[in-house]
């Protein structure tokens, strides 16, 4: 955990923050105040050095957000109302992505493929296209479309055995694929997702245990599932809604424990009783 004095150091709200998979000291996290507009750090947030400079987009629309290539060598940033931008010299400049999406008018959360350091991922969520890169963010194209518009944030899944696997929760239920963005399916059940997350397998299971907040059989929560999305257990009841919840994410370490994002009520976690 970093230091406290780490917290406030540099100032200002984080749009954005993500880690490199196979170096988790890597952080890379945007800043609304300052002029760099984002950060990287190399021992895990307990310090941080600003980038050298910044797209010109970052500084007159806002930071916007951030991803990491795999080994931490490639930031690919999508600074509000703005196209894509990656660095490879820990931002001391950027270079703008061909071919990703800039509609102007989205923000876009960049994913980073969690094995493969060369693969990243853009949902236009406004169009219900994914843009698929796999030359370290140099140029995109288009992998999928007709998906559901005004989802959350796609998120891909840890480990050499999920390279390219993908999910995304939507007002019209939860998507998968298994194919780095080139085709999705429909996760049975789930009527409704607001954001999905991943943490440590249950015993006997090789995929990450998938956690979603979202709608279950007509019922609105918090649900995990150990197989892949074929049964879904609900985690908390009608007297923790914690109204306005966005994100959640398992713990990579301990099976059962998750972590959920509020909307004015700080981060809380919780795991089975049993």
């Amino acid at each position: 955990v970093p230091p406290a004095s780490a917290f406030n150091n540099p100032k200002g709200n984080s749009p954005s923050i993500d880690f490199a998979q196979a170096s988790p000291s890597i952080v890379a996290r945007t800043n609304a105040v300052v002029a760099t507009r984002g950060y990287r750090s190399t021992n895990g947030g307990q310090t941080w050095t600003a980038f050298g400079s910044a797209p010109q987009a970052a500084t007159t629309n806002g930071a916007g957000r951030i991803a990491i290539s795999s080994d931490g060598a490639t930031m690919l940033w999508m600074p509000y109302r703005s196209g894509a931008y990656y660095s490879t010299d820990n931002g001391a400049t950027w270079l703008q992505s061909s071919g990703a999406p800039n509609d102007g008018s989205n923000s876009f959360t960049p994913v980073a493929d969690r094995s493969n350091p060369s693969k990243f991922y853009i949902y236009n969520q406004a169009v219900g296209k994914v843009y698929r890169s796999v030359d370290g963010g140099v140029s995109f194209a288009l992998a999928a479309q007709g998906l559901p518009t005004w989802g959350g944030v796609m998120r891909a899944v840890a480990g050499s055995a999920y390279e390219g696997n993908l999910w995304i929760p939507t007002s019209s239920g939860l998507y998968r694929s298994t194919d780095s963005g080139i085709s999705f399916a429909q996760v049975a059940g789930v009527q409704k997702a607001v954001a999905v997350g991943f943490g440590m397998a249950a015993a006997g299971q090789t995929h990450p245990a998938v956690y979603v907040i979202g709608t279950v059989a007509g019922v609105d929560g918090f649900y995990r599932s150990d197989n892949v999305g074929a049964t879904w257990v609900r985690i908390n009841d009608a007297s923790h809604q914690f109204s306005g919840a966005g994100i959640v994410i398992g713990d990579p370490r301990v099976y059962g424990r998750a972590y959920v994002g509020t909307n004015g009520r700080g981060i809380l976690y919780g795991e089975p009783t049993a």
